[in-house]
Formats: C-alpha cells, structure tokens, sequence
C-alpha cells in the first residue's frame, strides 16, 4: 500500500513518537546540564549526532509532513495561520511566565526588584512570547551557577526555526495563488525542490548548517506528503535502511550522517503509519510531547541548581517525573482546551486582527 492510503485517517503512531522523541531530547539534555558544557552523551562518539539531535530530526520531519497536509487541505492561509498560532502559542506563553515570574524569581541571584525591571527579563518575555525574531535563553542572575550556566530554556530555539519553516510554506502558498488551477501542481515542484536544496546545501556547505538542515528536514516532510500517493510503505525497504544506517555507524561519521538524513523520513513515516495493534492504545492519551518539549529545560536546570552535584541518571528520572506532570497540565487545561475550540477561537481571533488591522489604518491617515 502506498503512504497515501495509511496517511487518510486518523490511526497511526505519531502521538507515541512525539512524545518519546520529547523524552529522548529531555535524556539528552540530562548530559550537559549535569556535567557542563562541552559534555556531550555517548551517542555523539559514535555519530556525531546526540540522541536531542535525532529527535528534533524527527520533529522536523513529522511537521513538515502534517503541517503541509494541514494548508494543502484547507486550502486558506489565513486560517492555516490562526491553527497554528492557537497551536504553539497559549502554551509558549503559559512556560514563559512561568519560567520568568516563578522559576526566575526563585533562582535569581540578583535583588528580585532589579530582576523583574531589568531589559534583559523584559527581552526574554517579549522575544519568547513572540518568537518573532526567535527566542531569549537569558534571565539575569539566574542558574549562573550551574553546570551548564545562564541558559534558562536551551530547548527554545529549535522552535524558531519550525515557526521560520512554517512562513516560508505558507508564503509559497501565497505567492503561487496567481496560477489559481495551477497552483497545487506549482506548489507540490516548489516543496520537492525545497527538499533537494535543502539536502545539498546540509552536506555539502557547512556555512549554513542550521538553516539547511531544518530545511530539509522539514521540506523532507512536506515532499513526503505531495509524493504520499507515490511512495509505497515497504517493510523490506524500511528494514534494509535501519540496516543501512547500523552499517554506517561503523564506517565514517560523514556517511552516517549522508544516510541517516536520506533514509530517516521514510522510516519513520513507515513506523509512524505502518505498525497497529497494541501500539495505537497510546492515542487514548493525550498529545504530551509539546508540553514535554518546552518544559524539560527550565525543570532540568531547576533541578540542577537546587541538588549540586546529581548524576545525569538522577536528573533525567526526577526530570522526567517532573516534567511530565507539566506536561499532562499543560494538555489538559491549556492546549486541549484551546484545540477543542479551535474554530470559534480562530474565527475571534480573525476579527480582532481585522479590527486592529482597521484601526491602524484609520490612524494612519
């Protein structure tokens, strides 16, 4: 069967990969944060990659699949737009003032008065409650004395680049509306060219690493679904590219990295759609990962400012407790709710921008 015929309902694993790829960046994590700086986790020895790396891989490329089937299936950028800001930002804005007024507050070595008027705690809320220009990771006078120092959530700056990812799939979108039939066939050449770029540049120019990576991965994605008809979901393809990537561990870490980014999409597509059985009892719970994702940071450098000296393994279990109660929070009360109302939400929130949008231009003359 081809990716299409999987992809049409709502039955698949990704729930599940979310949220052990949010764990594993909060594992990943657990090595710095405990030990310093410059302390990377087993797994960069024998790759070049830390397990973090892996999963926001994984992240990228699940996104730029679903977010792209999201705007080709409404087929309305403005209300493409408004679903994604309900989605990222009611709880961005919770972990923010959280982490500012509670977390910052507690762990400041500096007079709470200084701390709370000080540019750079006003800079961390506006830049994280915005991610307009990306994020913050500084408040003064807080975790300086950690092992991994100053950085109060490290994990935020990935989610700039998907926000950047998504402008630039919806600004093709726009951009193409002129050829009006033409349109999907012109935006379906634009995503794959993306893709291809996009790899190019990731191995063969160091210059833009970030940038081309996050690219790829996330056009990776979005190529996926304009193909999904195309693409059939192969066990014995799936296994013969794990089995290409365990090779390539033990060959050079250049060609690790050559395979794993070729091969990776349709793995985790096939595993994301292909496996049932037991394994879909975890879509009765909630989608955790997102929670998990924004939390972990400031809850492992809390930890790590308040038990001087806990082992990477300690961190990561009471972290991981921790962090996952945040989490079902979070979903439970923030995110759940708002996407539960999603539509009434998105059609307020679209009359209050026109109503804004009018009142500048009423000003403006």
């Amino acid at each position: 069967m081809y990716l299409g015929d999987f992809s049409k309902g709502k039955e698949n694993n990704l729930n599940l990969i979310r949220f052990l790829a949010a764990f594993s960046v909060l594992i990943s994590h657990s090595f710095p944060l405990a030990m310093g700086t410059g302390t990377p986790e087993p797994l960069f020895s024998y790759t070049g990659m830390t397990l973090g790396e892996v999963a926001v891989d994984i992240f990228f490329i699940i996104s730029g699949f679903l977010v792209t089937g999201s705007l080709m299936l409404r087929k309305d950028s403005v209300e493409f737009i408004l679903s994604r800001i309900l989605r990222i930002y009611p709880a961005l804005i919770i972990v923010t003032l959280i982490t500012v007024f509670g977390l910052g507050g507690m762990f400041t070595s500096i007079p709470l008065d200084i701390y709370l008027t000080d540019n750079q705690t006003l800079r961390y809320v506006y830049k994280n409650i915005t991610m307009i220009t990306g994020g913050a990771y500084y408040l003064p006078g807080v975790f300086i004395n950690n092992p991994f120092p100053y950085s109060v959530n490290g994990s935020l700056w990935t989610l700039a680049w998907e926000l950047n990812m998504y402008v630039i799939l919806v600004g093709i979108w726009i951009i193409l509306k002129p050829l009006q039939k033409k349109r999907e066939q012109y935006f379906k050449v634009v995503i794959i060219f993306l893709a291809c770029t996009g790899m190019l540049m990731f191995q063969f120019n160091s210059s833009y690493e970030k940038l081309s990576r996050f690219i790829y991965l996330f056009f990776a994605g979005s190529a996926y679904f304009v193909l999904r008809k195309h693409i059939k979901l192969s066990k014995s393809i799936t296994f013969l590219f794990i089995i290409l990537v365990f090779v390539s561990v033990f060959i050079d870490k250049n060609i690790f990295k050559i395979v794993f980014s070729l091969t990776m999409p349709y793995i985790l597509l096939y595993i994301s759609y292909v496996p049932s059985g037991f394994i879909r009892k975890f879509n009765n719970f909630g989608d955790y990962s997102y929670g998990i994702y924004i939390y972990a940071f400031p809850v492992q450098q809390s930890i790590a400012a308040m038990i001087p000296g806990i082992s990477v393994f300690n961190l990561a279990c009471l972290a991981s407790c921790i962090t996952f109660l945040f989490s079902w929070i979070s979903w439970e009360f923030i995110e759940q709710p708002v996407l539960n109302n999603k539509k009434n939400l998105a059609i307020k929130l679209k009359d209050f921008l026109q109503k804004i949008y009018k009142l500048r231009f009423h000003f403006s003359w």
